[in-house]
């Protein structure tokens, strides 16, 4: 509800989530960011908010010119790194943080050891999804001496485990 132009604090964060994923599908990701900026505050415990918000700050990275971009990867690291925090069992938060760690190593210092440490977490039992993983970690790298080696463990992986790896 507005009142003279300022958001009420009686507002419920449902409210913003929703327009933060409405604003999000249609690209429109400053709006996504905002709507999910003002619905975190209302509630910053919630690790599905803090993920949406880390999300809309990366897709600002990549969108924005190079002088906003650091600062929203910045913001995408520190919401998305809360978010696993929040819910550290949550492989969907994991593979996300996996993910922009690899895609954003020239803002991130250390984003692809990080990247690494997070590749035990996100498959504990199975090495076929965790040499992928680490074939893309290598790729991220340019260091291709065992990329032959992680080629060949990645093919072992069953084919009903591919799609779950490859999301």
């Amino acid at each position: 509800m507005l009142i003279c132009g300022v958001i009420a604090a009686a507002e419920p964060a449902g409210d913003w989530t929703h327009l933060g994923h409405v604003r999000y599908e249609r690209c429109d990701f400053k709006a996504a960011m905002q709507a999910f900026s003002r619905a975190a505050a209302r509630r910053p415990d919630d690790a599905d908010l803090q993920h949406w918000l880390g999300k809309s700050y990366a897709k600002l990275a990549e969108t924005d010119g190079p002088l906003l971009a650091s600062r929203h990867a910045a913001k995408a690291r520190l919401n998305l790194e809360r978010a696993v925090t929040l819910d550290p069992a949550n492989r969907h938060y994991l593979r996300e943080l996996f993910d922009f760690y690899l895609d954003s190593p020239e803002w991130l210092s250390g984003g692809i050891d990080q990247a690494e440490q997070l590749i035990v977490r996100l498959e504990p039992e199975d090495a076929g999804a965790q040499a992928f993983l680490r074939l893309r970690l290598e790729n991220a790298r340019q260091d291709f001496r065992g990329v032959y080696w992680r080629m060949r463990q990645a093919t072992l992986i069953p084919p009903a485990q591919l799609s779950r790896v490859l999301r």
